[in-house]
């Protein structure tokens, strides 16, 4: 296995884990174990290793330092925090039918494009979180999976293949939204914890999508991302 293929999958590895925390962090409420992990385990690893590559280096250390005692006041804190932020009347929509079709619905057109992706490859989501399939955290759940592949190939050949895979889909389903929602979020007054998430997530996607030369705010979606209703 040659330098570059040995890079591609070094590549990887580092964004299976940095997804795999987006993840984590933006899918749901966060539990007790997932909150200590951030603050003391593999996410605080994780958060460090962006700091050091210049990734929004005081959120990251933020996000360290607000969960690192990972009391179960944090958790109730942090929960309503997210409640507040995805969950109310006047929330920000985490689904990309609310950001990219033409009105802000679950389950819409965007929805079922990427869950046919999944399919595709053999990424079927369980039946009760069918309808979760284009929400920003599985979508970066997803992304790590496939970085995880590309990681895991056992040829230059697959590794490359793969690594095109993960491409198509950050392209296709990711970067057309992601990067406006998590900067809706970072400015959003009654962010705290996760406008720092949403910094780091910013930072990182923006990086991601420099390296493998996918264009971040797709001129086709400009008008649609405009409208999103708050």
């Amino acid at each position: 296995m040659n330098d570059k293929t040995l890079s591609i999958k070094e590549e990887a590895q580092g964004r299976q884990v940095v997804y795999a925390l987006l993840g984590r962090l933006f899918e749901r409420e966060l539990e007790l174990d997932e909150v200590l992990s951030i603050g003391t385990g593999e996410g605080s690893q994780v958060l460090l290793s962006l700091s050091e590559a210049g990734i929004a280096w005081n959120s990251a250390n933020r996000l360290i330092a607000a969960t690192n005692s990972g009391g179960e006041s944090i958790v109730e804190r942090l929960s309503v925090e997210y409640s507040r932020l995805f969950n109310a009347h006047n929330r920000i929509y985490s689904h990309a039918s609310c950001w990219l079709g033409e009105r802000p619905r679950l389950m819409g057109e965007p929805w079922r494009e990427v869950l046919d992706f999944y399919h595709r490859e053999g990424l079927v989501p369980r039946e009760e979180n069918i309808w979760l399939a284009d929400q920003v955290g599985t979508q970066f759940y997803f992304a790590s999976v496939l970085s995880g592949r590309v990681a895991q190939a056992g040829s230059a050949r697959d590794a490359r293949k793969s690594l095109e895979v993960l491409v198509e889909y950050l392209k296709t389903h990711v970067m057309t939204w992601a990067p406006r929602f998590l900067d809706k979020v970072a400015g959003d007054p009654r962010a705290d914890f996760y406008a720092d998430a949403a910094i780091v997530g910013l930072g990182f996607v923006e990086m991601d999508a420099h390296m493998l030369g996918i264009d971040v705010y797709p001129a086709e979606y400009e008008g649609q991302l405009e409208e999103v209703r708050r």
